[in-house]
């Protein structure tokens, strides 16, 4: 008789193989078979100096990479960057990549040096606005090999980029911080597999849609006032981008975003990410920083929600929204009109989570709200919803990968919507655009200050 154990990755929050798992593998009288679905969950996204510095799940996982036989199961296996792949492959075999995460880095992404202030240079993905002035300057000098000698030159005194990501940046007029990814697959033949949808079933296209909505006077008011205040140096770095993001967001979601001393009573604060890794509450978690929301007279993207929901009539569609503020403002509204309306959220106790789902499931809910950092992995309850409806974007773009394929999964007979309302001329336009791609302009390193540019009317 086979013996099972499944256990959610959860369990390995806290860094230390959970002892359920290890009575599990001591009590097995043969060579166990691991199998580690959503493998993604322990990528890194940049280099580190040892495993000690990576997120406490990632570090209790790889516990478990001398042990038995291991198969990593996943469909955003490099959603973010080359570096993903490198702790999910080192848990299938510890010593397959002899260059440290530094080396690998330099080898399979573009970097470039940028200065943090007079004595410390940190290496950084390339920014776009310095990818377009290198590509510009190498394109011109193509056809003249002591010229584009030159311009590589230039390119290394300036910025520190390497002669073969010049060779990467001449080759894709698309920005991008990837290289020699091809010659990266091949290295992984034989360990790694990889197969589309398109090559295992034939399946209708996703249909993508964009509403695009103007910002009130109100709005555009304060989002140039927080441009000029955040954008006038040229990038901004980790998470400070992010934080920077989250106030752009709120404002496009008819709120105010006031920093207080103090936290009030009766009033929602919003908080910010603390760590890299994507945890089911990362939207939300706290730093010294507290932000009060006021709403906004007008609301102009929950307006368009409710013209949508009355388009598609009695379908079902998830509604994903990233920001709890924007989140509990749709589920109040769209309760008072009479929808019939859950909510999938880390801020909500999981028996109330798990009634709504189940609600949705069996079609007894016709609109599920949920945030992309809670619902986006293993919820297959979603599938039969035909409608998917971004009002709020993730700055992940595996999260957006995995979000959009809750309802495109299983046996699918017909075509699935993903409509996205966006606030033109705004960073989260650019973001959703971006993320469409699989491509993420917000990460850990530099980010240009360009992204959060105003360029509406």
């Amino acid at each position: 008789m086979q013996r099972m154990l499944i256990v959610s990755l959860e369990m390995f929050q806290k860094g230390q193989v959970p002892e359920i798992v290890k009575k599990y593998l001591d009590s097995c009288e043969k060579e166990p078979f691991i199998i580690l679905d959503e493998s993604s969950r322990i990528k890194t996204n940049t280099p580190v100096k040892d495993d000690t510095c990576k997120s406490q799940r990632t570090q209790s996982i790889l516990r478990l990479n001398n042990i038995g036989a291991r198969c990593i199961l996943t469909g955003t296996f490099m959603s973010t960057s080359p570096m993903n792949a490198y702790d999910q492959v080192k848990f299938l075999q510890d010593d397959f990549f002899t260059e440290g995460m530094y080396e690998f880095s330099e080898k399979y992404e573009i970097k470039m040096n940028m200065h943090l202030n007079r004595k410390k240079t940190v290496r950084a993905l390339i920014t776009p606005e310095v990818y377009r002035r290198v590509r510009n300057k190498l394109v011109a000098c193509k056809n003249d090999v002591t010229k584009l000698a030159g311009a590589m030159d230039y390119a290394y005194r300036t910025y520190g980029i390497s002669k073969d990501s010049c060779v990467a940046i001449i080759k894709s007029p698309d920005f991008t911080t990837r290289k020699n990814i091809d010659k990266l697959w091949k290295r992984l033949e034989g360990l790694i597999y990889r197969f589309t949808k398109d090559q295992v079933a034939d399946l209708p296209p996703k249909v993508y849609s964009e509403i695009k909505i103007q910002l009130s006077e109100e709005q555009k008011k304060l989002y140039l006032q927080l441009q000029n205040l955040h954008c006038t140096d040229n990038v901004v770095v980790g998470n400070n981008a992010l934080t920077l993001y989250h106030r752009f967001q709120d404002i496009c979601n008819g709120f105010e975003p006031v920093e207080e001393p103090e936290v009030e009573e009766n009033k929602e604060v919003t908080t910010e990410v603390t760590e890299e890794e994507i945890t089911e509450d990362e939207e939300n978690k706290e730093v010294s920083k507290k932000i009060v929301l006021k709403k906004l007279k007008e609301n102009p993207k929950l307006t368009a929600l409710l013209e949508v929901i009355e388009q598609i009539g009695n379908e079902q569609a998830v509604i994903w929204c990233s920001r709890s503020s924007l989140l509990y403002e749709i589920f109040n509204t769209l309760q008072t009109k009479g929808y019939k309306v859950g909510v999938y959220d880390g801020k909500v106790n999981r028996n109330q989570r798990d009634e709504y789902y189940n609600g949705f499931k069996n079609k007894t809910v016709q609109f599920l709200i949920a945030n992309q950092a809670s619902a986006s992995y293993g919820l297959d309850g979603l599938k039969d919803a035909n409608y998917a409806i971004y009002v709020c974007n993730s700055y992940s773009s595996e999260l957006r990968a995995q979000s959009e394929d809750r309802i495109y999964r299983g046996e699918i007979k017909n075509s699935k919507f993903i409509i996205d309302i966006t606030m033109e001329g705004t960073c989260e336009q650019k973001v959703m655009h971006a993320l469409k791609e699989g491509k993420q302009l917000i990460n850990s390193g530099a980010v240009d200050t360009t992204l959060f540019m105003y360029e509406g009317e």
